[in-house]
């Protein structure tokens, strides 16, 4: 799983979010994610659901969007299709 520094690597776009909020959205993120589930690509997976949380916030409107009448994000959409290409679904850790 990513730490702070390589998520505000990866993610410039987050470089003015508090460091706190980002780490917040990172352990959440942690969560809901299983390595069973998507092996060696967890840390994209982390990566994008990361950014997804924090882009559903208020201020992540840019970054927002619907798709069939749901709103999600450039992010969420991003992580649907690596699932998709794990050719897994959602998994409970």
């Amino acid at each position: 799983m990513l730490d702070l520094a390589a998520f505000q690597l990866r993610h410039p776009e987050f470089a003015n979010v508090d460091s706190g909020l980002i780490q917040v959205a990172l352990d959440d993120a942690a969560a809901r994610l299983s390595a069973s589930v998507f092996g060696d690509s967890i840390n994209e997976a982390h990566s994008l659901l990361t950014s997804h949380i924090l882009a559903m916030n208020p201020w992540g409107a840019a970054a927002q969007l619907k798709v069939d009448g749901v709103t999600t994000t450039t992010y969420g959409v991003a992580l649907e299709t690596l699932i998709r290409e794990r050719g897994a679904g959602y998994g409970v850790t």
